[in-house]
Order: structure tokens, then sequence, then C-alpha cells
């Protein structure tokens, strides 16, 4: 089964869900950095001294940046997968 045309419309999508992707890897790193800073590097640092102990106090914002990066990604990645749907109005046994 051949592909369809692709029209400006499809194409738009197409961009928004490329978009979008992108924007949803960010969150994932900046989830990742804010667990890692709060979960491992500022308790080992205050541990060995490196950092003052008043600095383990904000491990609280680290998590807390880090849950509002999960949902965000969360929410990307089903406006994203909303998104690709156009790929199977393009070639049709994409979702299969």
């Amino acid at each position: 089964m051949d592909p369809q045309p692709i029209t400006q419309a499809q194409w738009t999508q197409m961009a928004i869900a490329i978009a979008v992707l992108f924007t949803f890897f960010f969150f994932v790193v900046n989830f990742a950095a804010a667990m890692l800073l709060g979960h491992a590097i500022i308790p080992s640092l205050v541990g060995t001294r490196h950092l003052p102990k008043f600095l383990e106090r904000t491990r609280f914002f680290f998590y807390m940046a880090a849950a509002g990066a999960i949902a965000t990604a969360v929410a990307l990645f089903g406006l994203f997968l909303f998104f690709a749907r156009v790929i199977g109005e393009i070639w049709p046994r994409w979702f299969i």
C-alpha cells in the first residue's frame, strides 16, 4: 500500500508533533536532573560536609520541580500521541 499525498494541514500537524516531542525530551531531562540533585548530589555533598547543612532543605524544591516536570512530560507525551495520529492518515498501516 502506497502512502497518500501529504497536505499542508498534515505537515502542520507533523511539525506540531515534532515540537511537542522535543519539549517532552526537555522536561524528561529536567526531571532527571532535579531528581539527581535532590536525591543524590545534595545529600552526598552535605554528608561529606562540602556543602553547609542548611542546603539540605533545598531538596524539597528539587523534588517538587521533578514532580512538575514528570507530570508535564506525561501530558506532553499524550499530546504527542494525539498529533502523531496524522501519520495514520498518510500511511494507513501505521497504528496496527
